[in-house]
């Protein structure tokens, strides 16, 4: 729920079907990773390639995951919002779990990307957060700053930089990122006038990525492009791209 210590305006809540879509496929895939850690022990996991089938086909009827290099007994299924799972042993055809968190990172960024740059002129900021229930917030904040509400199981948060070209984190945006991505969620977008720059996560936050990060926010304080991608985090990767002044397009 909102921190109700701030006071924010609201701008709209969205309905948007194909965030929607995107985000159950992202509860599907928590799903998927936790019967796997809940089965599988620690020493097991480490040697674990795992690949899954159907959760990017266009309509999810069945996925099935495949698990090679387990001793164990892997072969199962389950059913999960109204989608068959079906886990077998072996090595399989579909996308790596990094593969997949990367597909459905770039969709939800560039949808909320393609939104907030509509709003570069407006002289306001303005944020948009997703919710693990498939809800999309979007909030009105000041000429440079936008409340960042404490809202339980936020996956992503984007906002805009209005009335500059550089893309940059600030210290504040850095440690609401970090936040986000240390509780399982996808990561954050900023916005200005000239481009995008995103920070997604692909695979789980270890502690010692946990570190980098804190590092990264106490050394620099605020993150260009650059500075993110020297970083060389191995769980997160840096998405940046130019907007067309015309179209905004993302991609």
């Amino acid at each position: 729920m909102l921190n109700d210590k701030v006071s924010v305006n609201y701008h709209e809540i969205l309905e948007d079907r194909y965030i929607e879509d995107v985000v159950r496929r992202i509860r599907l895939l928590f799903y998927i990773e936790d019967s796997i850690e809940f089965r599988i022990n620690e020493e097991e996991l480490q040697n674990l390639e795992i690949r899954i089938d159907g959760l990017l086909k266009e309509d999810i009827g069945r996925i099935t995951v495949y698990g090679e290099g387990i001793a164990g007994n892997f072969e199962y299924r389950d059913i999960y919002e109204g989608v068959e799972i079906i886990f077998k042993c072996g090595k399989g055809i579909g996308y790596t779990i990094s593969e997949i968190y990367r597909v459905l990172g770039f969709r939800i960024a560039k949808n909320a990307v393609g939104r907030l740059s509509k709003y570069l002129s407006h002289g306001r900021e303005y944020l948009m957060a997703i919710l693990l229930n498939g809800m999309t917030i979007m909030l009105e904040g000041f000429e440079r700053s936008v409340v960042i509400p404490v809202l339980e199981n936020t996956i992503f948060i984007a906002h805009t930089h209005p009335k500059t070209w550089q893309t940059v984190f600030s210290r504040k945006d850095l440690i609401a990122t970090l936040d986000i991505i240390s509780k399982r969620g996808l990561g954050a977008c900023v916005i200005a006038m000239g481009a995008a720059l995103c920070i997604l996560r692909e695979k789980a936050l270890t502690f010692e990525e946990y570190e980098k990060f804190e590092l990264l926010i106490n050394d620099y304080g605020m993150a260009t492009k650059d500075v993110l991608e020297r970083a060389e985090f191995k769980s997160l990767y840096i998405l940046y791209s130019m907007l067309d002044l015309y179209s905004y397009s993302f991609g």
